[in-house]
């Protein structure tokens, strides 16, 4: 995720925070020692290490599951376990969704029970103010389970519905109902926000409210490209860089054509990609005279035109990769962009509405 910053690993998975949570994390600890009042800075590092131990509970369920979890990211508002896919079975979404606020109901009376055994231990001391840090966080963990129990998208409860719904109806189906009530909840919370003059409310509201939308999206399209070939939506017509040549000559061919992305070749094989950004920050920093071997990025591994396009994408965007190299038993046959994919699923969405009205 940009603007994060890896912090370690815990399981093998990277944990990364991000600017903002850093950003308001410092603030809290700064306005906590200049009051004298060490309780907030406390209360909130504890509940993002609740949140994060909420994330975990999720990554755990799903490498067991055998679905791999890129990193996890703590937000000002929460968490995000990236994994590298949605499960194929509803039911294992089910129990990964179900994982998070499980650890939240497990941590509030674990809290509750350390704040009583250790309350005549502590008191006259900070842990003794009102408004306890342990108290309070076993508060926040009840309130942080029931909360991610929504039943709307992106929340836990989201996709715990869209679980339930999709062993009776479509996966898309269900994602469009679950994907439905997250922005009606956010226009509720959205509006309560407006009302009390709550900032953190109307916000919390815009992101359900996208996330839904978002995930709604990402159904539709991964219904359409469910058992499509890459070979269905790569790029056939394309030019190719040698080592040897300069970025004039690809400015020459970014001008001439709409490819943006070039494979570096030597003889048959792909030996890098000169992406559009590559060059553009290349030709600023040093010119048009350096060659592509000088420049190139590695290029990701090269896939069959056979391959499902669904997994293929799906890699690509957890490896952050835009363009990858199609090869066949005869040598290099096409590309597949993140471009032109977008592109191939707007037409194939087209065409499928065009099918729904001439039907109706």
């Amino acid at each position: 995720m940009p603007w994060s910053i890896q912090a370690g690993r815990i399981l093998g998975i990277p944990i990364r925070l991000h600017l903002t949570f850093v950003l308001l994390l410092g603030w809290l600890v700064t306005r906590g020692v200049l009051r004298g009042e060490l309780t907030e800075p406390l209360i909130a590092t504890g509940l993002f290490a609740c949140v994060l131990l909420h994330e975990l509970g999720h990554s755990v369920v799903a490498k067991r599951y055998g679905v791999e979890v890129e990193s996890i990211t703590l937000l000002p508002i929460g968490g995000v376990a990236l994994m590298e896919r949605i499960p194929d079975e509803p039911r294992q979404e089910l129990h990964i969704a179900v994982a998070g606020p499980l650890v939240n109901f497990v941590l509030a009376p674990l809290l509750l029970l350390a704040h009583h055994l250790l309350e005549p231990a502590a008191a006259g001391s900070l842990w003794s103010q009102p408004g306890l840090p342990l108290l309070k966080l076993a508060d926040l963990n009840w309130k942080l389970g029931l909360f991610n129990l929504l039943p709307a998208f992106p929340m836990d409860g989201g996709r715990i519905l869209r679980a339930l719904l999709a062993e009776r109806t479509s996966y898309v189906r269900a994602t469009a109902v679950a994907a439905s009530l997250g922005q009606i909840f956010a226009f509720i919370i959205g509006f309560v926000g407006l009302l009390n003059t709550n900032p953190l409310m109307v916000f919390m509201a815009l992101f359900l409210f996208i996330g839904a939308a978002e995930e709604g999206a990402r159904a539709q399209t991964q219904a359409i490209v469910e058992g499509v070939p890459v070979q269905d939506a790569m790029m056939t017509s394309f030019s190719t860089l040698a080592r040897a040549d300069t970025l004039n000559r690809a400015v020459d061919l970014l001008l001439a054509g709409t490819q943006q992305d070039f494979p570096v070749v030597e003889g048959d094989e792909v030996v890098g990609i000169l992406t559009r950004q590559r060059l553009l920050q290349v030709l600023a920093e040093s010119g048009p005279g350096l060659y592509a071997s000088e420049v190139m990025e590695p290029a990701a591994d090269a896939v069959s035109p056979d391959a499902p396009l669904r997994e293929v994408l799906e890699h690509m965007m957890s490896k952050g990769v835009t363009v990858v190299a199609v090869r066949s038993e005869k040598g290099l046959c096409g590309l597949l962009t993140m471009e032109n994919a977008t592109e191939f699923v707007l037409v194939r969405a087209a065409l499928s509405r065009r099918g729904s009205s001439r039907t109706g």
